[in-house]
């Protein structure tokens, strides 16, 4: 059953410190976690939705050791580095139709870290253990830290469940927001415009549309436990 969400009016650009949210008007803290992604995206609805079985069936690859642990696929990196692919691309689920406009909204945890990326194809947030996230890409030589869009105040904490939000637009536009399960009131989010208008277009007519699969990278011995994913379709961002 698809998963209608209420569309928020919404403001990505209000600073997510001192108890800041996304929205234009507090979040309360324990909000759900779909209604805190409809306040990002306008006709949001869900398509697809990934439990903790189904996100080990797609993160089975080279280098990881992956087991259930109650309601959580629990993955571990044996080798010196290894990704841990979140279900498929997100622009290949409902049937093909509406190739852009398309968003992941996934619940994880990272028992401990030092130097972890969450991804969507060539773009990605990186952690290293201070927790502050900064952004790459592989048109970056260095990744950069995003204190002006994720102020100071928010960490990426070990043992704590997090949401990440991850969104891609047809004009190129893409948003990463995170919060810490209970506290949806505190927000962490970076927003980029990654291409020219019509980019998106050119390429799909030239059959070189970006692989836009959610990925987790993790070096030797770190581990991430995910719960589940779910994939979602929209109308718009919301500015």
């Amino acid at each position: 059953m698809k998963i209608k969400l209420l569309a928020v009016f919404a403001c990505l650009w209000i600073a997510a410190a001192c108890g800041g949210s996304a929205l234009g008007e507090p979040m309360n803290a324990d909000a759900d976690p779909l209604r805190v992604a409809s306040a990002m995206l306008s006709g949001a609805e869900g398509i697809a939705q990934l439990d903790a079985a189904a996100v080990a069936q797609s993160a089975a690859g080279p280098g990881l050791t992956i087991t259930l642990d109650g309601a959580a696929a629990v993955i571990t990196a044996v080798e010196e580095e290894a990704w841990a692919c979140v279900g498929g691309s997100l622009r290949d689920y409902d049937n093909g139709m509406e190739l852009f406009n398309r968003a992941a909204l996934i619940r994880f945890l990272f028992p401990e870290f030092w130097n972890v990326q969450i991804a969507v194809g060539e773009y990605w947030l990186q952690f290293y253990e201070t927790g502050y996230p900064m952004f790459g890409g592989s048109a970056y030589p260095y990744p950069n830290y995003c204190f002006g869009e994720f102020p100071q105040s928010f960490r990426l904490e070990a043992n704590v469940w997090t949401y990440c939000l991850v969104a891609f637009d047809g004009d190129g536009n893409c948003r990463f927001v995170l919060w810490q399960e209970g506290r949806a009131d505190v927000q962490g989010y970076y927003a980029r415009k990654l291409m020219g208008d019509g980019d998106m277009a050119r390429m799909a007519a030239a059959g070189e549309l970006p692989d836009w699969r959610l990925s987790v990278k993790l070096y030797a011995g770190e581990t991430v436990q995910i719960s589940d994913c779910t994939v979602l379709r929209f109308e718009e961002l919301i500015q």
